[in-house]
């Protein structure tokens, strides 16, 4: 299999669901790969925290290595191999594919020790989307505030440039290019633009920036009522932005429904935009 980014997400998110509590042996999946491979029984048997084992997993499914170092049971070792080979780099240039480290107690490309590693999927304003191992026990997708992020590492993809994620940007801006593709996923006329708004509702709308104030209702927002199960008037008001924001969270996005539509809910629109969820 080619060492390229999409082919090792799609092996990380092929291990998503996976989960220690279900595992009907004795410790973790990753957990005895480690231990044959290490000729080291105790990784295979304890249940020890297999972040970075599940990491080392997927990458050696493909023998792609990180800074040199293709498999690691500790996430401070994959820290320290980074910065001493200058690939260590902040959250905001973090890529899809790359390793993402956090570090809950102070996070920022300064702290001196991680506690956990990932797979970015995609990297926004603030955060990104994430694929981890030993979350509660489980492979898991996850949104993290970069506020939480050490730094992040590219792997060796035999020397190809991570690919540019494809689709709309996660910025948090709810601009023509996003209203366009949220229009052509709902099937309404696409020009980029939300018409016929109600001022009354300018508060609640600030991450919406193509839109025209003037009455009259808009068919993209009807489509999105009739989606999300809110009332039907075409009018983009805080009711159908908490009902939108109810389906947004049972398609995994994680926000909190309070009628705005602020950068979270927002990115939460144009990720589940790239990934196909209003068709």
């Amino acid at each position: 299999m080619a060492k390229t980014v999409s082919a090792l997400l799609a092996v990380a998110a092929g291990e998503v669901g996976y989960s220690r509590w279900n595992d009907p042996q004795e410790g973790t999946k990753y957990g005895r790969w480690y231990a044959a491979l290490t000729h080291s029984p105790w990784f295979g048997t304890n249940g020890v925290p297999y972040c970075a084992m599940f990491a080392s997993w997927c990458l050696a499914q493909l023998g792609i290595s990180a800074c040199g170092c293709p498999t690691a049971a500790c996430t401070s070792g994959l820290l320290r191999a980074a910065r001493s080979a200058g690939k260590l780099k902040p959250a905001s240039q973090g890529k899809a594919g790359d390793l993402v480290l956090f570090s809950w107690v102070k996070g920022g490309y300064y702290a001196a020790e991680a506690d956990h590693v990932g797979f970015v999927v995609s990297n926004g304003s603030g955060s990104m989307d994430t694929i981890e191992g030993n979350v509660s026990g489980s492979v898991v997708r996850r949104n993290r505030s970069h506020a939480y992020v050490v730094g992040c590492i590219t792997p060796d993809y035999s020397g190809e440039p991570a690919p540019k994620p494809s689709g709309l940007d996660v910025d948090g801006y709810l601009g023509p290019a996003s209203v366009t593709a949220w229009q052509k996923a709902l099937g309404t006329y696409a020009d980029g633009v939300i018409s016929g708004q109600d001022p009354v509702n300018k508060e609640y709308l600030y991450r919406l920036t193509s839109v025209t104030w003037n009455y009259g209702g808009s068919p993209l927002v009807k489509a999105i009522q009739r989606k999300v199960g809110a009332g039907v008037d075409g009018y983009f008001g805080p009711e159908t932005v908490k009902r939108m924001q109810f389906w947004l969270n049972a398609k995994g996005q994680g926000i909190v429904v309070d009628g705005y539509l602020g950068p979270k809910t927002a990115m939460a629109v144009q990720r589940t935009l790239n990934a196909g969820k209003w068709k």
